[in-house]
């Protein structure tokens, strides 16, 4: 099986990782094919090598050539997704850039979809949603939309069996077992750690001698990642409410020891995902269930 990926987002890391959740999961439940990535831009920094299996495809996207049927065929997403000829199509929340796209390539596409705005698979007057070329829309957190059809949990990069000891953290920072450790874990708009730093700074004692901050930004080519393995076994954590970063403290054992910071989008409700979340117990990572549901 030939599997594509593509996403429109670029302005948080999480787009590009929930790729990579996907092509781990496939791996573990040992799914035979390949799987490519299709992206508008260069992925983040601090991601580094881990992409590499994935060979992601860079196509910048017009908006106006993509959504101009026309024109969307001679784009260059078209183009590299008819030279891959993928089996599956998995097409994360962004829908619009490959609305004309989608039916020149001649096989199964399924839609991710995320908390977004109602009007997001609506569409326009002169860009609308067809539900029907997706055989799946399918939800990957609590959420509620007329055209969602099925949900599985939250999409994860990793699993609880992949957590570091504490041990293996202060040997990772040098650090003595100890201290305090507190880490700042950043994969949003580029300088929005500096707000999550100045939490740190209001909700931390800055005069424990022993307490250690370690910060990963993935913008940083020097972050760790994926930090989520590590953070189980730190003291405090720092993030904001992206889906990622909080799907991963459910699933990974560490969200009574985090806190969230909430900031506005126009195409996420991190509020929303925090309301609906509350109370929502997790019991499988939703890439594993996909794996599952693709190798069926």
């Amino acid at each position: 099986m030939k599997l594509a990926y593509f996403t429109g987002g670029s302005a948080g890391a999480g787009h590009f990782v929930r790729g990579l959740a996907i092509w781990r999961a496939l791996e573990r439940a040992a799914v035979a094919g390949e799987m490519r990535m299709f992206v508008p831009t260069e992925p983040f920094a601090g991601l580094g090598s881990a992409l590499e299996p994935l060979a992601p495809v860079i196509c910048p996207i017009d908006p106006e050539e993509v959504l101009d049927p026309a024109r969307a065929p001679d784009s260059k997403l078209a183009g590299a997704l008819a030279d891959y000829a993928p089996d599956l199509l998995l097409v994360d929340l962004f829908w619009a850039p490959v609305l004309h796209i989608k039916p020149l390539l001649g096989c199964e596409a399924w839609l991710l979809v995320r908390q977004c705005p109602a009007a997001w698979l609506r569409g326009t007057e002169t860009t609308r949603f067809d539900p029907a070329q997706y055989t799946r829309i399918i939800g990957i957190e609590p959420l509620q939309h007329a055209e969602v059809r099925e949900h599985i949990e939250p999409i994860v990069i990793c699993n609880p069996d992949e957590a570091k000891t504490r041990a293996q953290v202060c040997e990772r920072w040098g650090v003595d077992e100890g201290s305090r450790i507190v880490a700042i874990s950043h994969a949003g708009l580029r300088g929005e750690i500096d707000l999550l730093l100045a939490d740190q700074e209001a909700d931390v004692d800055a005069s424990e001698n022993s307490m250690v901050v370690i910060q990963a930004d993935l913008h940083d080519e020097a972050a760790t990642f994926p930090l989520a393995v590590w953070l189980p076994a730190v003291d405090r954590i720092f993030c904001m409410a992206g889906y990622n970063s909080y799907w991963e403290s459910r699933w990974m054992g560490y969200a009574h020891k985090t806190r969230l910071r909430v900031a506005g989008r126009d195409i996420d409700d991190p509020l929303g995902r925090v309301k609906a979340g509350n109370g929502y117990e997790m019991h499988n990572n939703g890439a594993d269930m996909l794996a599952r549901s693709i190798l069926g």
